[in-house]
């Protein structure tokens, strides 16, 4: 999935134009590209730590400016096709 700013942001259209997410429910695999990215010099924006409706999400940007969403489905959740969750 992938989205661009919604407003200009205040230091102009520069490094942070265009959003890219993973969105999955494998832990581990999400994790270690999120892990990849800090070790290779990326910003994190976000914590990857569990949010209020459940899920693990997290915010990088790596340094060619590209900002990376992770966001990692709790058991039971979205990705399970539970709509409640």
């Amino acid at each position: 999935m992938g989205a661009d700013g919604f407003e200009e942001p205040a230091e102009g259209w520069g490094k942070s134009r265009v959003h890219a997410a993973f969105m999955s429910d494998e832990l581990d695999r999400v994790r270690g590209f999120y892990d990849r990215f800090v070790e290779r010099g990326a910003q994190v924006t976000q914590p990857l730590e569990k949010q209020i409706w459940g899920d693990l999400y997290g915010e990088i940007v790596d340094p060619w400016g590209v900002a990376w969403m992770f966001n990692i489905a709790a058991p039971g959740g979205w990705a399970e096709g539970n709509e409640s969750a």
